[in-house]
């Protein structure tokens, strides 16, 4: 009998050690759970960030780009409308000239107008190289701009790439732990079960071993007063039967006792199996 309780308590401490371990592996597993969502939320919001600048960066460089064309394509325009006005006035002062030359009493006026036409050209010439003036600086200082936003574009990219691959590994880990996961879970469904069987055992063991214990108690006390009936046996010798069977009784009560408390820890354990969730985490 001592050897069947010790066996009984080994298989429960066993079985309360074992669920512990597992309790623990799948608290430790949500709480790595957790620190990768937050760990992959704050790479999502830094790739979004990053995303973000490299995009803002590519718009100025196409705005610069596109600044800069307008500016060639005015400047070109400028260049050739002055040429044609150019030309134009070239080839009005030759026809001015050569009605002077048929006509010399207005040669006066015709001077006149062509001071007019050389000053207009100087003006525009002016102009014009106020215009190249301005168009070099603008086109200075969008090449500088365009120099600065370049390293910057480029570590950007570096970012976004390096973001890329570690949202990846965090997806691959995230994968990893939520088999894993699956795996403690049935392994927990599967020791609830064995578990919910070794308690039905034990407890129609336990009925079985009160039974006999019952008998050899109801025995005991038969041979007790057929003991006390007797009235040929001397004290000593009705004390030593007194004694062995006082010892007989304590060890069947502790033995009661013991069954009564693993009776009441089986118990406790079904209903806290019966109660207890099973710590369901989303994947």
């Amino acid at each position: 009998m001592g050897a069947s309780r010790q066996g009984i308590g080994d298989g429960s401490n066993a079985e309360e050690s074992e669920l512990i371990l597992l309790r623990t592996r799948v608290n430790e597993f949500k709480e790595e759970q957790i620190e990768f969502k937050c760990l992959m939320k704050e790479q999502a919001e830094q790739l979004e960030d990053y995303r973000n600048k490299y995009i803002s960066a590519q718009q100025k460089v196409e705005e610069q780009n596109a600044l800069i064309e307008k500016l060639n394509m005015n400047n070109k325009r400028v260049e050739k409308q002055i040429n044609m006005e150019l030309k134009a006035i070239r080839a009005k002062f030759q026809e001015k000239l050569n009605e002077l030359l048929q006509y010399p009493r207005l040669l006066e006026n015709e001077q006149l107008k062509l001071s007019e036409a050389c000053k207009q050209k100087e003006d525009m010439e002016n102009k014009l190289m106020v215009v190249c003036k301005e168009l070099k600086l603008v086109k200075a200082k969008l090449d500088n701009t365009a120099q600065d936003c370049r390293p910057q574009l480029q570590k950007c990219r570096l970012d976004l790439e390096n973001a890329t691959r570690n949202y990846e590994d965090m997806q691959r880990q995230r994968d990893l732990f939520c088999e894993q996961l699956k795996v403690t879970r049935e392994d927990l469904d599967t020791l609830r079960s064995e578990s919910a069987k070794i308690i039905a055992r034990t407890k129609e063991r336990f009925e079985v071993i009160k039974e006999q214990m019952q008998e050899r108690m109801d025995r005991l006390e038969k041979d007790l007063a057929q003991c006390r009936a007797t009235a040929c046996l001397s004290v000593t010798d009705r004390e030593v039967v007194i004694r062995e069977m006082q010892g007989q009784l304590n060890t069947l009560s502790y033995s009661f006792d013991a069954a009564q408390k693993q009776i009441k820890t089986l118990r406790n354990h079904i209903a806290y199996m019966s109660n207890e969730n099973c710590f369901p985490v989303k994947c």
